[in-house]
């Protein structure tokens, strides 16, 4: 029986094109996340937070970044349709055989059911996964933050002037 180690030249060829899919989409998520999180750490609730002496690490993590998660989501499963039509050009770069190549030859071949199968899978697996992702965070995230006081009553509020 040989017991040779494992040949990983399959992993190390992993490297360079999962460096260049995901630099391609963590630009664009962290200038989100930043600007988000400079939003939201100018709001009342954060000041309260930092006021009842909450650590910095309990308000950044507990309190502003669960609220910034909503809009970073939507733009994360929104932004997988370009991460795979990317995949198609670094399968192309890298000589890969994929399903990017499956699609070009379908182009060059004017293949419209694969072509439209390709496309209706792009877009069946990003709406459905952004909208899961979005009710599974909701459920564990603070509620919204209601504009009138809970003691208010409809006879006590006072209508604008």
């Amino acid at each position: 029986m040989d017991h040779r180690p494992a040949d990983d030249s399959g992993l190390k060829a992993l490297i360079l094109p999962s460096i260049t899919l995901g630099l391609f989409q963590m630009t664009l998520i962290m200038r989100l996340v930043r600007a988000e999180m400079l939003e939201v750490l100018r709001t009342d609730y954060i000041r309260f937070a930092r006021a009842r002496g909450l650590t910095t690490r309990a308000v950044h993590f507990g309190h502003a970044l669960r609220n910034t998660l909503v809009p970073v989501i939507t733009i994360a499963g929104l932004q997988f349709g370009a991460v795979i039509a990317f995949a198609i050009i670094t399968e192309t770069v890298f000589q890969w055989p994929g399903m990017g190549l499956l699609f070009v030859q379908a182009v060059q071949n004017v293949d419209i059911p694969i072509m439209a199968a390709y496309l209706m899978m792009v877009s069946l697996i990003s709406s459905p996964s952004i909208s899961w992702s979005i009710s599974l965070h909701r459920g564990r995230s603070a509620p919204a933050l209601d504009p009138q006081p809970p003691g208010l009553n409809e006879r006590t509020r006072k209508e604008p002037a």
